[in-house]
């Protein structure tokens, strides 16, 4: 089983820089690439600032503004928890993302990997680890 590189997971290159500020500004429940079918809540989960100042308070309020934003996928077939699983070290943010949408854990990717796969390389937090278990 081979796993899609960090380039798969791109929205678009306009997008991979955007700021918390950036990011804050937007409407959390209008796609920032339709065509990909990415939201501010996908490119949050992209992005590993977790250490950075005002990331945890806005991740949470993009899902308390956007509920059902943690259930969609990319055009790819990506699902916020499996994206920030791909892409975070801390597993504060994991832990908040899959609070929202704990059925996510069941969902694979396009290439098969689940979001117990993807942490377990990445984050490395045997309690995130046993949380998504």
């Amino acid at each position: 089983m081979e796993f899609a590189n960090n380039d798969q997971l791109t929205p678009t290159r306009m997008h991979e820089d955007m700021t918390l500020d950036q990011l804050s500004q937007l409407s959390f429940v209008e796609p920032i690439c339709a065509t990909a079918g990415w939201y501010p809540l996908h490119v949050l989960c992209r992005i590993d600032i977790t250490n950075e100042s005002g990331y945890i308070d806005l991740l949470k309020s993009v899902i308390q503004s956007y509920p059902i934003a943690p259930m969609k996928n990319t055009v790819d077939g990506w699902n916020p928890l499996n994206i920030i699983c791909r892409n975070s070290v801390l597993g504060e943010g994991i832990t908040i993302v899959l609070g929202a949408n704990q059925e996510a854990a069941k969902v694979s990717t396009p290439d098969g990997w689940f979001a117990l796969h993807q942490v377990c390389l990445y984050c490395r937090s045997v309690k995130v680890i046993k949380e998504i278990y």
